[in-house]
């Protein structure tokens, strides 16, 4: 069994008229190539980089252009970068990272183009810097920067860059950190072997689009000279940065509403004037319009936690990528222009209800806040369903370029059934295959009629309670809205739910006009919405996980993120299965953002890393407290395409087993749907992919989680040939407990260093020239040093 799990834990005058320069033309660095030039090898047809100690970095059969090699001083890491180019497409920026005798990475394709809600530019692409207005390009007076590298940030690249004076504040995707010089610092950091560009960030970069319109402009909501109440987000938590900009902003004569030390961000009232001069300051990264909580997407986005981590993290999906696909758009509707859509092929179809359902995630509230999407920094994607003719290769292109998406949201669907039906199946097997998260309505006909992509076991199923615009989870009620589940096969869906009624989005009436929308079509945007901010979150590394150049590259397995939202949702109150709320309406709860941010350093993640074959335990020990609060474990796993013939869906067979300090055992699912809290007792689950075990009062102490391998049918881990399964898991009010250190005296295997493997080492003692019994630091030998090993650890118990 190969097992390996992860731990987780100054001023400016207000006439800019219609002056633009290049954003970083005051001192924007145009370094030329780097780093040594490597020879191409061509060997048999095939194409070939090799380092100067004989080392293949590269082989292809696709052209190779302009291979070099850095090396940082004093380091042992080098960074391949070359070009490919195949047929007569354009070459594509590929690196390679290689430390000491080993490979470091795998070859990576990447691009330089910075993606910035301003524009999207590669700053050493034939286009350059976007042009910005002269009021709000960088001068002399911003020591901000966009410093660029090669290759994906590395730990000696951040510490050389440290080294020479810089202070890096926040990464912005493709291999770019906002990083505050003085003059000395940025011209030494721009002579580091693996520094590609260096640009000011300019004002401009800082200001969100309606205060960058309003100020340049007229704008859809002009301010002229009244003052304007907004977000000014610092780089540093404390009140250090903070306290120095309210300080600046009092002394203008603005008013200062709000500092919050814990987080980033603080709130002002400002005139145009006053914002041109704060987005020049080194504390400021951004400012945006302030809106007061409202109805309908603003209480999906304050009851769900976005409103919470913008406010305490800034994230609003910046870098991540996700598509809609739904039966048209209208895409010159005045939310949808910064970043604009990025099209999946045709679009012809009606644009009523895909308008909605694309605000619902994307919309920016640049004509009505109140209808502001839950990850309006996200670049969206979009799909006709109607021109849809391979459903395989249309999602195995989103994890290509140009996409790159980390998820996919569906408010429509086939014909409503009850059954596992061939499209089941097929959405089963296209997730399977693509690992991407892909959410799906339920549908809206107030019994078990779904759509059949719903009844996939590796969909996110979404359903929908009416909220009545109020977060009181108390008053919410089903009221035969939402299609439910069980599955045909007893399986629980929906998976997740949020609101069914009185959702504030974008219409398709005018490239202006917004709507009150509703049904599973509002509910499942607004949880694919969730998941845009957790991907972003888990980029930055939130949960102590390890990230990428970007948010598609950082991405956790679509089993991990299903399991990280399922595990950490809120649940509505509900007892008994005849509850107009129960489980098979409510699903698993609504995504919960702000409990997911609380627990972040009491979780246990395990992101397909750990793999079992059939009857193979994996098993965990576990730390929880009541302190801590309620022990919530879940095991989600990917399973092959069920069977249509028959009643029984699931294939493989993983079942997740909770034992407490005391004994009491818990199996996944036991007792959830008759409410919130698992039952100590039953058997395991041999229905859902998807299963639960929740403790509302942990008791203190360690406690043992098991995934189980009951049955494995079909192999569900292909990277290797033995047939065998790995699953995500995530405990949340837990902490991992390692393992003790193996007895170094062990000779027989026992765990133990005892007297009999003194014995054996006494009877071995003198051996020479390898395969010596007793032979414990491996020099080939049995002699006192081993003897001296074996008796510091007498009496070692493993």
């Amino acid at each position: 069994m190969r097992m390996t799990t992860v731990n987780l834990r100054c001023a400016a005058g207000l006439a800019l008229g219609l002056i633009l320069i290049a954003g970083g033309a005051a001192g924007a660095s145009l370094p030329g190539a780097k780093g040594e030039v490597l020879p191409i090898q061509s060997v048999a047809g095939m194409n070939r980089i090799a380092l100067p100690d004989g080392r293949i970095v590269r082989e292809t059969s696709a052209v190779i252009l302009e291979p070099r090699v850095v090396q940082p001083e004093g380091t042992n890491v080098q960074i391949v970068t070359w070009k490919e180019a195949v047929g007569a497409g354009a070459p594509v920026a590929m690196y390679r990272v290689v430390k000491g005798d080993g490979l470091l990475s795998r070859v990576r394709e990447t691009s330089y183009e910075l993606g910035l809600r301003y524009g999207t530019f590669d700053p050493l692409g034939p286009g350059g810097e976007p042009a910005v207005p002269a009021a709000l390009a960088g001068g002399d007076d911003v020591n901000l920067y966009l410093v660029q590298f090669i290759a994906q940030p590395l730990s000696v690249f951040r510490e050389q860059v440290a080294a020479a004076g810089g202070t890096i504040y926040k990464f912005v995707g493709q291999h770019a950190y906002i990083v505050k010089m003085d003059p000395a610092a940025r011209a030494a950091v721009e002579q580091l072997p693996f520094v590609r560009w260096v640009g000011k960030y300019a004002p401009a970069y800082r200001l969100d689009e309606q205060l960058l319109a309003s100020v340049a402009g007229p704008g859809p909501l002009p301010l002229g000279a009244q003052p304007i109440k907004v977000n000014i987000q610092v780089f540093e938590r404390g009140h250090g940065q903070q306290g120095a900009v309210a300080a600046r902003l009092l002394g203008l004569g603005a008013t200062v509403h709000l500092t919050v030390p814990e987080g980033f961000r603080m709130e002002a009232t400002l005139t145009p004037e006053q914002i041109l001069q704060a987005a020049r300051w080194d504390e400021v990264q951004f400012i945006d319009v302030w809106g007061a909580p409202g109805e309908d997407m603003n209480l999906a986005r304050e009851i769900g936690g976005a409103n919470f981590i913008q406010n305490t993290l800034g994230f609003t999906g910046e870098g991540v990528r996700g598509e809609t696909m739904d039966g048209g758009v209208r895409a010159t509707h005045i939310d949808f222009q910064t970043p604009p859509i990025i099209f999946h092929g045709p679009t012809s179809g009606d644009t009523s209800h895909g308008t909605s359902t694309f605000g619902v995630i994307y919309g920016d509230g640049l004509g009505n806040a109140s209808g502001r999407g839950m990850a309006p920094g996200a670049q969206g994607i979009f799909a006709d369903y109607g021109n849809l003719t391979n459903r395989y290769t249309h999602t195995a292109e989103l994890n290509q370029s140009p996409y790159f998406a980390v998820f996919q949201s569906n408010s429509w669907g086939s014909t409503q059934t009850t059954q596992y039906t061939t499209i089941s199946a097929e959405m089963d097997d296209i997730l399977f295959l693509n690992d991407i998260l892909i959410t799906q309505s339920q549908s809206n006909l107030g019994n078990q009629n779904s759509r059949p992509q719903a009844w996939a076991k590796n969909i996110v199923a979404v359903g929908g309670i009416r909220h009545y615009e109020t977060l009181d989870m108390n008053d919410d009620c089903w009221c035969t809205s939402a299609s439910t589940g069980p599955a045909a096969d007893g399986r629980v869906k929906p998976d997740l739910a949020h609101f069914y009624d009185t959702i504030f989005t974008t219409s398709s009436s005018s490239d202006s006009s917004y709507t009150n929308f509703c049904c599973t079509s509002g509910a499942t945007p607004i949880v694919a919405g969730h998941f845009a901010i957790f991907f972003q979150m888990w980029h930055n590394e939130v949960f102590g996980n390890d990230s990428g150049a970007t948010v598609f590259d950082s991405r956790p397995h679509m089993t991990l993120s299903k399991a990280m939202l399922i595990n950490t949702a809120k649940q509505w109150p509900f007892s008994g299965t005849g509850h107009d709320r129960n489980r098979f309406r409510q699903g698993w709860g609504m995504p919960d953002l702000t409990y997911l941010y609380s627990v972040r350093n009491k979780m246990f993640l395990v992101n397909e890393s750990d793999v079992i074959e059939e009857l193979e335990t994996a098993s965990y020990q576990i730390f929880a407290s009541p302190l801590y609060g309620a022990l919530k474990v879940t095991l989600v796993y990917a399973d092959p395409a069920g069977p249509v013939s028959a009643t029984q869906h699931r294939i493989n067979d993983l079942s997740l087993k909770v034992t407490s300090p005391s004994g009491t055992v818990y199996w996944g699912n036991n007792g959830l749907t008759s409410g919130n809290w698992s039952t100590p007792g039953g058997v395991s689950n041999t229905k859902d992919t998807v299963e639960n075990v929740f403790i509302q009062t942990p008791e203190n102490g360690n406690y043992t989680v098991e995934v189980i391998a009951d049955e494995i049918a079909e192999d569900s881990h292909l990277e290797t040939p033995e047939l065998d399964a790995d699953f995500a898991l995530v405990v949340s009010n837990g902490t991992l407990v390692l393992p003790p250190p193996a007895c170094t005296g062990d000779i027989d295997g026992d765990g133990d260093t005892d007297s009999t493997d003194l014995n054996q080492l006494l009877t071995s003692f003198g051996c020479i020239g390898g395969g010596c019994v007793g032979d414990l630091d491996e020099d080939g030998d049995t002699d006192s040093t081993d003897l001296n090993i074996l008796l510091t650890d007498f009496g070692c118990v493993g």
